[in-house]
């Protein structure tokens, strides 16, 4: 038995079930009322996977399954921040197995309320559509949520595409760089890729919320620093870029899909300019930044719907 228990130990938990857990939970610590960040400035996932029933007989909560692999389970994991995993196995007494049972069930439940808004019944633009694009805009720009607005560009990806001179269409998302291919398991995880529908090259989109800081601290009297999200967001996704050009033979091989990766166009959608910027030395530090990134833009989220006004406008 303790062959089997070290030999699955050495094996760890299979990657499919770490990337079904994380996206379940959100992202997010399954501890009640736990609001602590599983993503680094960088772009690293901090979170940890917890066992309910850990596999060792001395370890805490530890229960006698039926199969050895039971105990890497997707039932017996739960998503939770390095604070938390500690405190669970040091208190078992008080984080029980139902306990965690029912913590997990209750974040999921949570997670999945807030990804699905009623935008879905929203399908293709026109007047119509804008308006209620524009109204959705208006009644959500406070939310800090990364997955609802990832939801959402899913829902609506031809939003994306009005920002680019070129015919764009959405060629996947959360996709995988550096892994297997474009669609499988591995590697890192990017938000949307989308080629030209055209010449068919890529166009690499990171997405994070309207309530992430564009920009940090004063530096000097007339200039201020970037957020550490937002260089995180860039490096992240010149990251990807190097990662699909290394993978192109490779990934061309596998797919179906045909696609160009010559110089990936990379964009990052972030921030609201309207509240986080009213200074004008302010505005000037963020424009001299990203006017200085070569193939890669940032918009702000005020920026792109403002973008839909006057498009909206355009119609009549």
């Amino acid at each position: 038995m303790t062959e089997k228990i070290e030999k699955l130990k050495s094996r760890g938990i299979p990657k499919n079930i770490l990337i079904t857990l994380r996206n379940k939970a959100g992202n997010k610590c399954s501890f009640p009322d736990c609001n602590s960040s599983l993503l680094t400035s960088d772009g690293r996932l901090i979170g940890e996977i917890a066992t309910i029933k850990p596999i060792s007989p001395n370890g805490p909560r530890h229960a006698n399954l039926a199969t050895i692999d039971e105990y890497y389970s997707e039932e017996n994991l739960i998503y939770l921040c390095p604070t938390h995993h500690r405190l669970i196995d040091i208190e078992p007494e008080v984080y029980s197995v139902e306990f965690l049972k029912k913590i997990k069930l209750k974040n999921e439940i949570q997670f999945h309320s807030v990804i699905t808004p009623s935008i879905t019944k929203i399908e293709i633009p026109s007047g119509l559509y804008l308006d209620e694009i524009l109204k959705f805009w208006d009644d959500n720009k406070d939310n800090p949520n990364e997955e609802f607005w990832q939801v959402f560009f899913s829902n609506h990806p031809q939003i994306i595409s009005f920002l680019f001179p070129n015919p764009i269409v959405k060629l996947g998302e959360k996709t995988y760089f550096g892994g297997k291919d474009l669609n499988n398991k591995g590697g890192n995880i990017g938000d949307y890729i989308f080629q030209n529908k055209l010449a068919k090259s890529v166009v690499i989109v990171e997405i994070k919320t309207p309530k992430t800081k564009v920009l940090g601290s004063q530096y000097r009297t007339n200039s201020y620093s970037i957020s550490s999200d937002l260089s995180g967001a860039v490096i992240q996704t010149l990251n990807y870029k190097t990662e699909i050009q290394r993978d192109f033979h490779r990934l061309v091989y596998e797919t179906t899909e045909k696609f160009e990766v010559v110089e990936p166009t990379c964009m990052v959608i972030i921030g609201n300019l309207s509240i986080e910027i009213p200074d004008s030395k302010q505005m000037r530090s963020f424009d001299l930044f990203r006017n200085s990134l070569n193939n890669l833009t940032i918009i702000t989220y005020d920026e792109l719907f403002e973008k839909l006004k006057m498009i909206k406008e355009l119609k009549g």
